[in-house]
């Protein structure tokens, strides 16, 4: 919907019951496949946050999310011994994305910035798509 610019909007008095509901239908498909961004992107999308407000939201969420999964896969023994190491020298490249990201949103006008922003998540959502089909 963010790609075809289609206005999708949330009003303030549907959010008390709406949240929780969508909080619940993103879990459903994170704990089958890991994907946390369905639905929770778009409902972000239509509270009509600022820019700064809908990343640092998103970030939030994935964080929270990614974190979950890593507890539940840790108690399931499900981590390779190997992985807690190989987690803490990914972080120099992701901040230096991060740093990147936040270069590039300020030097962005913010409906460009959201598109460009699905379109990355829909290029990496065909990527996985792609890997499991070959």
């Amino acid at each position: 919907m963010s790609l075809l610019s289609l206005p999708l909007r949330v009003p303030p008095q549907t959010q008390w019951w709406l949240a929780p509901l969508v909080g619940a239908l993103t879990g459903l498909p994170s704990t089958v496949a890991g994907v946390f961004v369905i639905p929770l992107v778009p409902y972000l999308n239509a509270l009509s946050l600022q820019r700064d407000e809908l990343i640092q939201a998103l970030g939030l969420s994935l964080l929270t999310s990614a974190a979950a999964l890593g507890v539940a896969l840790a108690r399931e023994r499900a981590l390779p011994v190997s992985f807690p190491g190989a987690s803490f020298f990914a972080l120099a490249p992701v901040g230096v994305g991060v740093l990147f990201g936040q270069w590039l949103r300020q030097r962005t006008h913010p409906a460009m910035f959201v598109r460009a922003f699905a379109a990355g998540l829909l290029l990496i959502g065909l990527d996985l798509a792609l890997r499991n089909l070959t």
